[in-house]
């Protein structure tokens, strides 16, 4: 419930920032041609699983746990901007991620697991834009709050003929909403039928998205220990504004 307050705050703040700004001057008045709305398509880097405490030392036995991989994955979203026209405005989304639960490597078994989450989000943050080369070509600074519902409870198992050699069991509650913060650093220009922007983002999980606990089996022994899994990412997007066909600035 208070991840949820969080996200009311950040949304109330926002538009009251916006609904009481003072009428002024715009800086970019080419912008109120440019619809407030816009689409962004981002693919993104997942930092891998990291294993925590484990209950050996042993070399021999450590060295068979399977590889953590980091993951590509992708995500969807739609913004509204308000104070477009303006070098600093604020921005509301709502999204879909592509979600990387986990993935790893038996390379002595030969298994690739990976597994995917669909995860809702909203975003609400905060935009600083100027120009870069030209009035229609824009660098931005934005920074702020990413607010995913995310179902992190799964299980998973690798067996092979002689049972099961790897399990392992998430505490994440069902669809828990995680905040994260964001930030990201583009560039875009006004084609006047629209503006394309190119933005490089960093997402980072303030609570891990995932913890656990495994245990691994080999004829020499077993091996217990915890994991992680923080949600941290990387990611390349692209995004378009069409030309506002209903002006009302």
């Amino acid at each position: 419930m208070k991840n949820k307050k969080i996200v009311w705050f950040a949304v109330f703040a926002l538009a009251f920032s916006s609904l009481t700004a003072q009428q002024k001057e715009a800086d970019f008045p080419e912008m109120l041609d440019i619809s407030p709305w816009g689409l962004n398509i981002e693919g993104v880097m997942y930092e891998k699983a990291h294993v925590g405490s484990i209950s050996t030392d042993d070399y021999s036995l450590i060295s068979g746990l399977p590889e953590m991989k980091n993951t590509f994955s992708y995500s969807v979203s739609l913004e509204y901007n308000f104070l477009r026209a303006d070098k600093l405005s604020y921005i509301l989304g709502a999204g879909l991620d592509n979600k990387t639960d986990l993935h790893f490597t038996f390379d002595n078994i030969g298994i690739h697991h990976v597994n995917r989450t669909v995860s809702p989000f909203f975003i609400a943050s905060v935009q600083y834009r100027n120009t870069l080369f030209s009035q229609r070509n824009m660098f931005s600074l934005r920074a702020g709050l990413k607010m995913s519902y995310y179902n992190g409870e799964k299980d998973y198992s690798v067996s092979t003929s002689e049972g099961t050699i790897y399990s392992l069991q998430n505490e994440r509650a069902d669809y828990t909403l995680l905040p994260s913060l964001l930030f990201s650093v583009g560039t875009s220009y006004n084609f006047k039928a629209f503006v394309l922007g190119l933005n490089i983002t960093a997402n980072i999980g303030i609570p891990f998205i995932n913890t656990g606990t495994f245990e691994f089996k080999t004829p020499a022994g077993d091996v217990e220990g915890a994991t992680y899994m923080s949600g941290n990412y990387i990611g390349l997007g692209l995004s378009l504004s069409p030309k506002n066909f209903c002006k009302k600035h």
